[in-house]
C-alpha cells in the first residue's frame, strides 16, 4: 500500500513541476543525511529512487 501511494505522490508532484525538489530531497536522505542504515534501507524499499523520479520527469515531459 505504502509503495502504491508515494509513486502516486510523487508523480502528483512531478506533473506540477516538484522534479527537481523531489529528487534534492531523496539525494541528501539516500547519500548525505545522517540517518541509520536500517531507514536509509527502509526508504529504498519505499520510495522510488531518483533515477526513477527522473525517468518519470522525462515520460512527462515528452
Amino acid at each position: 500500500f505504502y509503495r502504491i501511494a508515494e509513486r502516486t505522490a510523487d508523480h502528483n508532484a512531478v506533473k506540477n513541476g516538484m522534479g527537481d525538489y523531489i529528487i534534492a530531497t531523496k539525494r541528501f536522505l539516500l547519500d548525505q543525511a545522517e540517518i541509520s542504515q536500517r531507514y536509509k534501507k527502509r526508504l529504498k524499499s519505499l520510495y522510488l529512487s531518483p533515477d526513477e523520479i527522473i525517468d518519470m520527469i522525462n515520460e512527462h515531459q515528452s
